[in-house]
């Protein structure tokens, strides 16, 4: 759903200061959300997508003229991240972009959950 509560599927613009760590060097990114965590009363998990250094584990992501993504890129699982919920949805901060529609909803969600723990 846009705005300010993530679903499974969604995907935000976020900057680090919207992660609950703060560990990202690089400016804002797309990250969607794979672990909505209701009971969490903190922070959703968000899988980013990154255009640079790809690994062969990661999930290819195409460029898509349907989709704000202009340039290949990958979903990794190297860089997940808690994300704030209470800038969710902020326009400097966390800005909704889309929800990934199928079957690139299920592909992103099914390779995290099938992640190595």
């Amino acid at each position: 759903m846009p705005g300010n509560v993530a679903e499974n599927g969604d995907v935000y613009r976020v900057r680090r200061e919207a992660t609950t760590d703060k560990q990202d060097t690089r400016d804002a990114h797309p990250m969607a959300c794979v672990a909505l965590s209701p009971h969490d009363p903190v922070a959703w998990k968000g899988l980013p997508r990154t255009t640079t250094a790809a690994l062969p584990t990661d999930l290819a992501s195409p460029a898509r003229p349907d989709l704000p993504f202009t340039s290949d890129g990958h979903w990794t699982l190297r860089f997940i991240r808690a994300v704030r919920k209470d800038v969710t949805g902020h326009t400097d901060l966390c800005r909704f972009m889309i929800t990934l529609p199928e079957p690139d909803r299920s592909a992103v969600l099914e390779f995290y959950r099938n992640r190595n723990k």
